[in-house]
């Protein structure tokens, strides 16, 4: 994973990020100074989401969803995504479910 293909990358990818102000590519990252070189290196970020659309689910899933894998998070999923995901797993929900109640719902289903 490349922080340049990341759809939080902060900066338009033909400019110089070494000319620009230090920036977060995610609210919940401290703001860095970027380069060249670290827009182009692999990271293994948690926050990472594919700028083809593909979300990046981590294999070791930290906070209430520790131990498992194959959880979902608010920050990775939109809530078009997380209703189309309980279709999917055949879970009710009602209509107007925030983002937060799509992603508990869908996390106790796959604990079991």
């Amino acid at each position: 994973m490349r922080c340049v293909d990341c759809t939080h990358y902060p900066w338009v990818l033909t400019s110089d990020p070494g000319m620009m102000f230090p920036m977060k590519c995610h609210p919940d990252l401290e703001a860095r100074r970027w380069t060249n070189q670290t827009k182009e290196s692999e990271r293994h970020c948690p926050y990472f989401n594919d700028a083809q659309g593909e979300p990046f689910v981590a294999e070791k899933p930290s906070g209430d969803n520790a131990g498992g894998s194959g959880f979902v998070n608010e920050e990775n999923f939109s809530a078009k995504e997380l209703r189309a995901r309980a279709d999917e797993l055949g879970i009710e929900y009602k209509n107007g479910a925030t983002k937060k109640h799509l992603v508990k719902l869908i996390n106790d289903y796959l604990k079991g």
